[in-house]
C-alpha cells in the first residue's frame, strides 16, 4: 500500500512541476500608454456626441482613404448609435504589434473593438466586431 501511494506520489509531482511552469508562462496585460488611452477617449467622447473633429482627431491619413471622409465616419457612427446606444464602457483586453482590443459595452449590447496604431501613434484602423 505504501509503495502504490508512493508511485501515485512520484506521478503526481512532475504533473504538478509542469503545470506551475505552465501557469508561470502567462503573462499579464500590461496597460496601454497614456497616449493611447487618450486617443481611445477621443473615439468614445466623439462617438457618443457625434463630433467627428474629436471622433477623428487622432486618425493618420490614411483612415481618409477610399472615400472616407469625417461626414462618413459621421454617417456609421449614426448607424452605430440606432444599433448599440451610447457607448457606456469598455474592459481592455491587450495590445498586439500595435493593434488594441477592448471589449465595449453599450445600452443595447457588446461588441470588440479593435484600434489600430501606427508608430508615431495614429489611428490607421477601427473596428467594431
Amino acid at each position: 500500500m505504501i509503495k502504490r501511494n508512493l508511485n501515485n506520489i512520484i506521478v503526481l509531482i512532475p504533473l504538478i512541476v509542469l503545470l506551475i511552469l505552465t501557469g508561470c508562462r502567462i503573462q499579464p496585460k500590461t496597460p496601454p500608454l497614456d497616449r493611447v488611452l487618450t486617443i481611445l477617449n477621443n473615439v468614445r467622447e466623439g462617438y457618443n456626441k457625434e463630433d467627428m473633429d474629436q471622433f477623428c482627431n487622432d486618425f493618420s491619413d490614411i483612415m481618409y482613404t477610399r472615400g472616407f471622409t469625417k461626414n462618413v465616419y459621421l454617417d456609421i457612427t449614426q448607424d452605430l448609435k440606432k444599433k448599440l446606444g451610447e457607448w457606456e464602457s469598455e474592459i481592455y483586453h491587450g495590445e498586439e504589434n500595435g493593434v488594441y482590443t477592448w471589449r465595449v459595452k453599450f445600452q443595447k449590447g457588446r461588441t470588440k473593438l479593435i484600434l489600430v496604431l501606427d508608430n508615431n501613434l495614429q489611428v490607421t484602423g477601427l473596428w467594431f466586431r
